[in-house]
């Protein structure tokens, strides 16, 4: 996505609304407090589709909002993240590609633990009911 002032403007609103500064909002999307300082100074040119997804994902930003300003600035869903949470992405940017995918393994094993965990209670509180 090119950048120009409308884009940072809408940029700076998420941070504003957010209650972010820079190094915070680096931090929640996984990146350098540089690049983003280069972003908003108007030394990079460009977000790459990455940072627009990620921003999508983490704040529920509208992408074609963002982009020209029209239509929703959220998403239906607005996902939120806290500290840790930005720390945790932050140095999962920095593993290496065959610990990303140990890492991607450990999570999704975690992740289907817990969806078996949740329908056994749907079930557990259906049969209760009864």
């Amino acid at each position: 996505m090119q950048l120009n002032q409308e884009i940072l403007d809408r940029l700076e609103k998420v941070l504003t609304e957010n209650n972010l500064n820079k190094r915070q909002f680096a931090l929640s999307i996984g990146a350098q407090t540089s690049g983003i300082s280069e972003v908003f100074n108007g030394n990079i040119g460009s977000l790459s589709g990455t940072t627009v997804k990620i921003l999508e994902v983490i704040y529920g930003i509208n992408p074609i909002w963002l982009e020209t300003g029209s239509g929703k600035q959220y998403k239906s869903t607005i996902v939120t993240m806290d500290e840790e949470e930005s720390q945790m992405i932050a140095k999962t940017r920095k593993l290496t590609k065959e610990n990303k995918v140990l890492l991607k393994a450990l999570i999704d094993t975690l992740w289907l633990k817990q969806c078996t965990d949740i329908k056994k209670m749907k079930r557990a509180a259906k049969r209760s009911k009864k």
